[in-house]
């Protein structure tokens, strides 16, 4: 009997500019937009020794972006003017002081003078963690809620069928891939005082591992075709949608996607798995598990590279 469940798929994530160095408010406007979709979890997972009943994982990540919201809200002192800021969220300004991605408080920028009062007085100004904590932090409420439900429905199904060390590895690997694809372009295209925060580049690397296994699983879904054709119709609607919101990182979606297809190739056991006999099926698999391991350390490697490189 087959497990199927309702997935969301986030296609924004909140960005927005700050024209000035003195931080000017602005307002992110954001029409996001959803895509149903349908995953077969494989029947032979559910004997799998990775099958578990509770993802403790995406539940306490989630509660954890609940958290961060209420503290965000409480720093900022309430909600921003609804009639400026209709994502019912906080300043730039607060979310640069609580950890988004802000790239003058994690390196020297051209041209932008350090500005200690947003990134602390009495720390460096090379705040790298801010790859990772602007991960759980989003603009608002709206914001929020787009990217639990997304990340909920798509992780919930994820964890169970392979653990929780795997989806925790793909989540935050594939945010810090988004962030660091989305920092390089903003560097290479001199778009440095940007403010980033969301988890939409983590979960659209739970989305990739989801095409994955989809594509494994193609003989065992129901409309195989119809399935696979709405996930990548609705993934290539992103760059579409991206012109006519501009607050949508784009880049962060594209090096999330990308990572955790590569992440899902090397870790998850059942996906890619392909050959006549179980010998055959083992060594194209450690195949594709060597030369993505490849292809990630180039991608990490290379992107750090331009992003200490370049200013």
């Amino acid at each position: 009997m087959e497990n199927r469940c309702i997935c969301v798929i986030p296609l924004s994530l909140s960005k927005f500019s700050i024209e000035e160095p003195d931080i000017a408010l602005l307002t992110p406007q954001q029409t996001p937009s959803f895509s149903h979709i349908d995953l077969v979890v494989d029947d032979k997972s559910k004997s799998s020794k990775v099958q578990q009943k509770w993802p403790i994982f995406i539940l306490s990540i989630s509660l954890i972006d609940l958290l961060l919201m209420i503290f965000a809200l409480i720093k900022n002192g309430g909600l921003e003017d609804i009639d400026d800021y209709k994502m019912l969220g906080v300043s730039n300004v607060t979310l640069i002081k609580i950890g988004a991605k802000f790239l003058p408080c994690m390196k020297n920028v051209s041209h932008v003078d350090e500005n200690k009062s947003l990134c602390g007085s009495y720390a460096t100004i090379y705040q790298y963690y801010r790859f990772i904590t602007s991960i759980f932090l989003h603009v608002g409420i709206m914001h929020l809620l787009f990217n639990l439900t997304a990340q909920i429905c798509d992780g919930m199904v994820l964890e169970r069928k392979f653990g929780t060390a795997r989806v925790g590895v793909i989540y935050i690997l594939s945010g810090l891939g988004g962030n660091i694809v989305s920092s390089v372009k903003a560097i290479l295209w001199h778009d440095k005082i940007v403010v980033t925060v969301g988890a939409s580049g983590a979960c659209f690397g739970l989305i990739g591992v989801l095409l994955l296994d989809k594509i494994q699983n193609f003989g065992k879904l129901p409309n195989p075709w119809l399935d696979i054709t709405i996930h990548c119709v609705t993934i290539t609607f992103l760059p579409v949608f991206s012109f006519v919101e501009p607050m949508i990182d784009l880049f962060a979606h594209i090096g999330g996607l990308i990572c955790g297809c590569l992440l899902g190739l090397l870790i998850c056991p059942t996906i890619f798995v392909f050959g006549k006999t179980e010998d055959l099926k083992i060594r194209n698999k450690f195949l594709v598990m060597l030369l993505t391991s490849v292809l990630l350390f180039a991608f990490y490697f290379v992107g750090f590279r331009l992003f200490f490189e370049y200013g």
